[in-house]
């Protein structure tokens, strides 16, 4: 969750009896609770209010707010808050240490303190440049609290260190009029970020990450996430990968391997180091989180990630198993990556077992402390067969991430298969015509993707450039998942899922299946969102509203009878469903549909799913199939994502082919999303004039009547009952009367269940 739209505003009066300001006064709006701080300082105003300066940088004179540092690092400019958990749990606050900051901070003239950030801060010291054969005794003489540094490598220059940063300011004024100084200006701190492209052997190769045109590609077509690892780099967010085994003792995932948190389901044991035929997860290893930056190999999209092995996939595994993969170690591991599904031949249906329906569902409810576990899954690579990501269950799960492949030239691979789950895209390479695949790590030596014996490859054959699909695709937005969580660990399994919708670049712009959605999504079946874009996503996280509570609601039509479809007729069977009980403002996410449909070959059908708003949702396609039924069979839709549940919502099932009579026995629609919560207490200063006796008030705007319990502290730490009130309409007003009696006083108000 995000702050509130919260804004800092510096307030300053003055009483008949003594002179005071009131800072700041900034509002965070938590679910339950909305919190008002407020900071009084006793003395001569002036010397604490915003001014507005003019200093030169980057080579022009430009005009700043300046507002002292001791205020942009205060509770009030710097804090974060953890959510609560609902009514009756107040929210958390915590600091961050901002001691180190020099002097004023600078804003841009329009900029908001503790809203934006500083541009620079000024400085205890400024830089005088002297006259040509002066000397800087006289100016020492003259300013005796000053200490005038001289400079070895700038002789005519002195650096001059004041007490403060404000005597800084007022003697640069004064400085410039010396008989013995040709200019002063005043010494900036101005932030610096440093620049990561990872010093690793084959990263110039990994266009990917960075696409600057190799072999032919189009430059810029990359998931954008350099930039991204100036700040993070998935320190700490664990990444499990899911697939056959990985080579733990390779030089370039060893660093940042999780033994405690490995385990291999095949063998029962801790060691997921693959057998001889396991290929597969080690490249999927280094795409998401290859150890970046040790002037080895490559780099891992998010290459400080700790990442574990789960040993899954083999010559046959259990439901059982594929279930307790997927909530191993859910409260450490964050991201399941699974890079892995039935064949995609285009005539397999289904995949999914009970138990490991239940263990994502368990997952999205219980895992990483009740946020949700991220479950990212390849979207498959049936697209030459016709195959559908919505045959598949695995991957066309509501409570996963399904991911699609682009090429080097940001078009569709040609294997990558569409689907109305499809969430996202991310490079994963192409066959035939655009060949250039992803380079990642292979098994050590012979074993792997990389023998040796081809040319093409790479001479190192502890890697290999020849990795593509949706295996590829997938580890790509585990990695970048890392990164979000990085940045805001508290997003939860559909918060991480709508902002990479969101954030998402369209490409591919010729493509008609794009679809503009109710809610303004730029969609499609083929791409999801978009291509993955890091660094928007980050961004975009980091002051994300997490989402409320997900409610569904579900619809059945079975008729008396099985209806039959007309063979071979464009107007099919349409039925039509409604869901009044969901309410006005209730807001789609995602829409599932489990169909129970008799048909000799279901490759013969098609199953259109239209929104009230004209969204269209292919979910199956007439294809090569000629197995029967669908057989109780989910599929499900993203497209609709922030529409309106309000309205007539229609299924509509056609044959697309003569000879085969099917008839539909049951259909049952289900919407998943939310409705916004109530809002939060908005706390508003009715007057901010002390009184002789320190009075203090404020209004509270509500938002509903109810019972609030207002809250008072000293140091925003230490908490304690001001009074409670039951508020009969959304508006009361609070009176403190002991405000006056620190230089510091906070407020929180607090809805009770």
């Amino acid at each position: 969750m995000k702050l509130g739209n919260a804004r800092v505003s510096l307030m300053l009066r003055r009483t008949s009896s003594h002179p005071f300001s009131i800072t700041f006064l900034r509002e965070w709006r938590r679910r339950s609770l909305s919190l008002v701080l407020v900071w009084f300082t006793f003395g001569m105003w002036t010397a604490f209010s915003d001014s507005f300066i003019q200093v030169e940088l980057d080579g022009r004179m430009r005009n700043f707010r300046a507002v002292m540092a001791d205020d942009a690092r205060s509770l009030i400019g710097r804090s974060l808050a953890r959510p609560g958990d609902g009514p009756g749990h107040p929210a958390q606050m915590a600091t961050q240490d901002g001691s180190r900051l020099p002097g004023r901070a600078l804003y841009d003239e329009t900029g908001i303190p503790g809203q934006d950030e500083p541009i620079a801060y000024l400085t205890r010291r400024i830089h005088l440049e002297l006259v040509p054969g002066a000397s800087s005794e006289g100016l020492e003489a003259r300013h005796p609290t000053a200490h005038f540094e001289k400079l070895i490598y700038a002789p005519s220059a002195r650096v001059v260190h004041w007490p403060s940063p404000e005597e800084a300011w007022k003697s640069f004024k004064s400085l410039r009029l010396e008989n013995e100084v040709l200019s002063a200006r005043p010494i900036l701190a101005i932030r610096k970020h440093s620049r990561v492209n990872p010093a690793d052997a084959l990263f110039s190769q990994q266009w990917s990450l960075l696409n600057t045109g190799q072999n032919g590609a189009e430059p810029g077509m990359d998931i954008r996430v350099t930039n991204v690892w100036n700040r993070f780099r998935g320190t700490g967010v664990v990444i499990g990968i899911v697939d056959d085994g990985v080579e733990i003792s390779h030089p370039d995932l060893a660093t940042n391997y999780r033994s405690d948190l490995s385990y291999d389901y095949l063998d029962n044991d801790r060691d997921p180091t693959p057998s001889k035929n396991g290929i597969h997860g080690t490249p999927v290893a280094g795409i998401a989180a290859a150890r970046g930056n040790n002037f080895i190999g490559l780099a891992g999209v998010a290459f400080e990630s700790p990442w574990a092995a789960l040993r899954l996939i083999g010559p046959g595994e259990g439901d059982d198993q594929e279930a307790a993969s997927m909530v191993h170690s859910n409260q450490w591991i964050s991201i399941y990556n699974n890079s892995w599904g039935r064949s995609d031949s285009g005539m397999i249906l289904g995949g999914l077992g009970p138990l490991l329906r239940q263990a994502l569902e368990y997952g999205a409810r219980e895992g990483r402390g009740g946020l949700g576990s991220i479950v990212v899954w390849a979207a498959g690579n049936g697209g030459l067969t016709l195959d559908n990501v919505n045959y598949d269950t695995y991957a066309n799960n509501m409570h996963v991430i399904a991911v699609a492949s682009v090429n080097d030239l940001g078009v569709r691979s040609s294997f990558s298969e569409p689907g109305a789950c499809v969430a996202i895209c991310a490079p994963g390479g192409d066959t035939g015509f655009r060949p250039q695949s992803i380079v990642t790590t292979d098994r050590l030596g012979e074993a792997g993707w990389n023998s040796g014996k081809d040319a093409a490859d790479l001479r190192d054959g502890d890697y290999t450039r020849n990795y593509k699909g949706t295996s590829a695709s997938a580890p790509m937005v585990s990695g970048a998942v890392a990164l979000m969580l990085q940045a805001n660990p508290r997003l939860g399994w559909r918060d991480v899922k709508e902002i990479l919708i969101r954030s998402a670049r369209q490409l591919d712009p010729a493509n008609s299946d794009w679809i503009i959605n109710g809610a303004g999504l730029r969609l499609s079946h083929f791409y999801g969102g978009g291509l993955l874009d890091v660094e928007a996503a980050v961004e975009r996280g980091m002051t994300w509203t997490n989402l409320p509570p997900m409610s569904s609601f579900t619809n059945d039509w079975t008729p008396a009878t099985p209806v039959s479809i007309p063979d071979n007729a464009a107007s099919g069977v349409e039925q039509s469903f409604s869901f009044a009980e969901a309410g006005a403002l209730f807001r789609v996410e995602h829409v599932t549909l489990t169909a129970d449909i008799a048909h000799p070959a279901r490759g013969d059908l098609a199953v259109r799913l239209t929104s009230p708003s004209g969204t269209i949702s292919r979910l199956a396609e007439r294809h090569s199939d000629p197995n029967p039924d669908y057989p109780n069979h989910t599929f499900s839709s993203i497209l609709c994502w922030g529409e309106s549940a309000t309205g007539t919502w229609k299924v509509r099932v056609v044959d697309l082919r003569t000879g085969n009579l099917g008839s539909i026995k049951s259909l049952r629609l289900a919407l998943h999303g939310a409705s916004p919560p109530p809002p939060p207490p908005s706390i508003q200063l009715v007057d901010a004039r002390l009184e002789s006796a320190g009075k203090f008030s404020f209004r509270v705007l509500a938002g509903q009547p109810g019972q609030y319990e207002i809250q008072a502290s000293l140091d925003a730490i230490q908490w304690e009952k001001h009074s409670v009130t039951n508020a009969p309409s959304a508006e009361f007003t609070v009176m403190d009367a002991n405000a006056g009696l620190a230089p510091y006083r906070f407020f929180r108000v607090l809805r009770l269940p």
